[in-house]
């Protein structure tokens, strides 16, 4: 049986990035890749995304 609170505005939705999306954000601003090493991962079929 879910909770319901009074204040709080009925359902809402459950939503995720794509498996990927964040890849480039993260390589770069985490871990200090540059653009160019990001592309080389994807090139050579290390790192991939939904529909690439």
């Amino acid at each position: 049986m879910p909770l319901r609170f009074s204040d709080f505005p009925g359902q809402r939705p459950l939503e995720a990035v794509a498996l990927g999306e964040s890849n480039r954000d993260i390589l770069s601003s985490y871990l200090g890749y540059s653009s160019a090493e990001i592309d080389n991962l994807y090139d050579v079929d290390v790192i991939k995304t939904d529909g690439k």
